[in-house]
């Protein structure tokens, strides 16, 4: 069995929506940002790592039209 294949992968993410600026006529200004947390186990270790683990950040300003 190779080592790329996951016997058990988790991934808990959460964002949150910020509504910086609104106008009906202009369109919005929104802040969107996003955590993750990633966690692998490969099925057969071999000579690489039991586990791997990282966190992601996402930030994204967006800009809407009306």
């Amino acid at each position: 069995m190779r080592n790329s294949c996951n016997r058990y992968l988790y991934e808990p993410t959460f964002g949150v929506h910020y509504m910086m600026w609104r106008n009906p006529s202009y369109g919005d200004l929104r802040l969107m940002t996003q955590y993750s947390y990633v966690s692998r186990m490969p099925w057969n270790i071999g000579t690489g790592p039991a586990t791997a683990h990282t966190s992601m950040i996402y930030i994204d300003p967006r800009y809407d039209l009306p």
